[in-house]
């Protein structure tokens, strides 16, 4: 994958993250099964191989990923102020955001350790974005766990 069609996909990542926070998750969603294959060039969730759309220039990828970026931490900012804010709120949305997308990659046929994987990998990329190092949340804890403290 070229830096810059993993600039396009980040993009579609951080688009997810701007549709949860103004509650247009569900469209968002609903385009990305068809968006994804085309911004890859791979099969689409059909089968069916998806045409290449006609993609804006490598730095034009990454202006827009750059406006992208600015435009969900400027949403994240105005969030703080409802009180729904800091690392923990953004770690959530992206946690969020990796899962959708790791279904998505799945339904896509891509082995689920590899859809998981790739989806985490851009979450922390996404994270990256905003000063974080991790991944964007922890797993969930175990049900064996979770029945031994009970």
């Amino acid at each position: 994958m070229s830096p810059f069609m993993g600039g396009a996909v980040l993009l579609i990542f951080l688009d997810g993250l701007r549709a949860d926070m103004s509650g247009t998750l569900s469209d968002w969603y609903s385009a990305l099964s068809h968006r994804l294959p085309q911004t890859l060039g791979a099969p689409s969730a059909g089968g069916q191989q998806a045409p290449r759309a006609n993609q804006p220039s490598g730095w034009q990828v990454m202006a827009d990923l750059q406006n992208s970026a600015q435009e969900v931490l400027t949403s994240l900012v105005g969030y703080s102020h409802g009180g729904n804010s800091g690392p923990g709120a953004l770690n959530v949305r992206l946690a969020l955001i990796e899962d959708v997308l790791a279904g998505v990659l799945r339904r896509m046929a891509i082995p689920a350790d590899m859809a998981t994987w790739s989806a985490g990998e851009l979450a922390v990329a996404t994270g990256s974005l905003f000063g974080g190092s991790t991944r964007p949340a922890p797993p969930f804890p175990s049900q064996e766990s979770h029945a031994e403290h009970h």
